[in-house]
């Protein structure tokens, strides 16, 4: 967030919250929370974190009788 943008919101039990934009406030408002939304920073590492985690397949070895393939 670049200095001089967003909003601090301080509570009454003194916890403060930056909220970059409205988008961000009105949502903390509705109780929303961050991680289930996709759009904020902490939606896309709950997502990221929960993605199947890919390998590229490797070859496996086949057993072949010779016996059968001779005749």
């Amino acid at each position: 967030m670049e200095p001089g943008t967003g909003m601090l919101f301080v509570r009454t039990d003194g916890r403060a919250a930056y909220f970059c934009s409205s988008k961000c406030d009105k949502n903390s408002k509705l109780g929303r929370k961050p991680r289930r939304l996709p759009w904020t920073a902490r939606g896309r590492h709950v997502k990221a974190s929960k993605a199947p985690q890919t390998s590229t397949p490797t070859a496996q070895p086949i057993e072949v009788d010779l016996e059968l393939i001779e005749e």
